[in-house]
């Protein structure tokens, strides 16, 4: 691991951060195996697909004169991870001139470590979308409007209908019937995307487990992001 940073150092003297190849285990549970399956972990080997990633999980990231940047992480974000890693990412990078922001973060593919599965994955997804809702307020001019996803729609829905009830007498099962509208055609779509990922050799019946399995840990992600918005009085 050192022997790869170094060298890296070495061939790139001007690199602030490297970004290392943080390696989950060969899933073996269900759940596992569709945490896997959402992409979630998506940044944890992003260094081997890119050469310059944008940012790198706390997890195996390597800072150069972290002392002398003054550079530190946050403590507003939560200690389950989420977050933070991108904040310390792009406050550094914004200290760098502008042609070289793009290259003082690299990929170094041989530094490896291997970063085993929580013991409540569900809870770790839910740390996770707390620390990432709270980058909207430190990095707003980062932000951009986009259409309500599920659980936002639903929101919206309700307060309309209490809106409505206000001015006229509304059944109470038109928003029920208009929220699990809502809350099953999000499950029917991501159950089929993330069954695309699961591996071809697992039977039919495991890889639908798996896809719901993976569409449960991104709905979670969803509900605890409005929930973080709603609490800070940040709905938009």
């Amino acid at each position: 691991l050192l022997d790869a940073y170094l060298g890296a150092i070495i061939r790139n003297p001007k690199a602030k951060i490297l970004v290392g190849h943080t390696k989950l285990p060969s899933p073996q549970t269900l759940l596992q195996k569709g945490f896997i399956a959402s992409e979630m972990s998506f940044f944890y080997d992003v260094c081997m697909r890119m050469p310059n990633p944008s940012w790198g999980v706390t997890a195996n990231i390597c800072v150069k004169s972290r002392t002398q940047n003054k550079v530190w992480f946050s403590a507003c974000f939560p200690k389950t991870g989420g977050g933070e890693d991108v904040d310390f990412c792009l406050r550094l990078k914004r200290k760098e001139a502008w042609h070289e922001r793009n290259s003082c973060i690299i990929a170094v593919p041989g530094a490896k470590v291997l970063h085993l599965f929580w013991n409540n994955i569900t809870k770790q997804v839910s740390g996770w979308a707390s620390g990432d809702t709270l980058l909207l307020e430190v990095h707003p001019e980062l932000a951009f409007f986009a259409f309500p996803n599920w659980v936002e729609w639903m929101f919206v829905q309700t307060v309309l209908y209490l809106l409505l009830l206000m001015v006229h007498s509304l059944p109470l099962w038109l928003l029920l019937q208009s929220v699990l509208a809502v809350c099953i055609a999000e499950l029917i779509l991501s159950v089929i995307i993330v069954y695309q990922r699961t591996k071809f050799t697992e039977s039919i019946c495991n890889r639908l487990l798996q896809s719901v399995i993976g569409t449960w840990f991104l709905m979670v992600q969803d509900v605890t992001r409005l929930c973080v918005k709603l609490k800070r009085l940040q709905i938009y």
